[in-house]
């Protein structure tokens, strides 16, 4: 176990090159950078998650973050990284895996048996334009598109609550009630 006092002089030194102060958050037991989506050998240095010395989960970048997730997504994700949390390093991630996979099975039987309580499922996203100026819509503007055909409007920067679904819909709107 490391203490924070071993690597003042290695930010006494970042900073001095660099004249930019250098803070310490923590130090951590592990830290996982997944890859890049757009070219998978590259990590991304603004998305990664670790666990601290003291077992607390520190997410950057990641789903659960982002508050345009739907929460059983979010709470997934961070019921899998407790599940890894357990690990005391990267050595012994394997050990976890299998409890850690059939969590995500169990979740995945609730979600396709329908246990998931649709407002759980609730995507949240905003409108970048006016509904016409999509050329490609996005879900977003879809659900855009159901609320004024039922005669609302609806504006850049609006809010839009929708759900995935299945066949030819895509989403469907929040506010107009979900089948």
């Amino acid at each position: 176990m490391k203490d924070q006092s071993q690597f003042l002089p290695l930010m006494d030194a970042i900073g001095a090159q660099t004249k930019i102060a250098i803070a310490l958050d923590g130090i951590f037991r592990w830290i996982a950078f997944p890859p890049s989506r757009k070219d998978a050998r590259i990590p991304v240095p603004n998305r990664y998650f670790g666990i601290f010395q003291n077992g607390e989960i520190k997410v950057r970048g990641l789903e659960a973050r982002r508050r345009d997730t739907p929460l059983w997504i979010a709470n997934t994700q961070m019921n899998i990284l407790t599940c890894l949390s357990k690990a005391e390093s990267l050595d012994e991630i394997d050990v976890h895996l299998p409890r850690t996979r059939a969590f995500v099975e169990e979740e995945k039987r609730k979600l396709k048996a329908g246990k998931i309580p649709l407002k759980d499922l609730i995507v949240t996203q905003s409108l970048s334009r006016t509904v016409e100026a999509y050329r490609s819509p996005s879900p977003s503007a879809h659900a855009a598109r159901q609320l004024q055909s039922v005669g609302r409007v609806v504006a850049p920067g609006q809010i839009m609550r929708f759900v995935y679904t299945r066949g030819a819909e895509r989403v469907r709107v929040w506010e107009l009630g979900v089948d």
